[in-house]
């Protein structure tokens, strides 16, 4: 009666130690050129709760990175 899922998100906060282009430069290395937003993963945590059928899945919400 478990269902297990995951999100995995790629950058969507600028680490304090990076420049403030950091969010940009990371888009540029993504197939749609551009990153995952927080909102974007809540919806992401939302759709897998809602879907009572799904389990094993992992959600990517990291525009493409996970694919280069």
């Amino acid at each position: 009666n478990f269902r297990i899922n995951a999100i995995s998100p790629g950058p969507i906060i600028t680490p304090p130690d990076k420049p403030n282009n950091y969010l940009e430069q990371t888009a540029k290395a993504t197939l749609l050129q551009k990153n995952g937003t927080v909102d974007q993963i809540i919806k992401a945590i939302q759709f897998l709760i809602e879907s009572a059928s799904i389990t094993g899945q992992n959600i990517f919400v990291d525009g493409g990175k996970h694919l280069i």
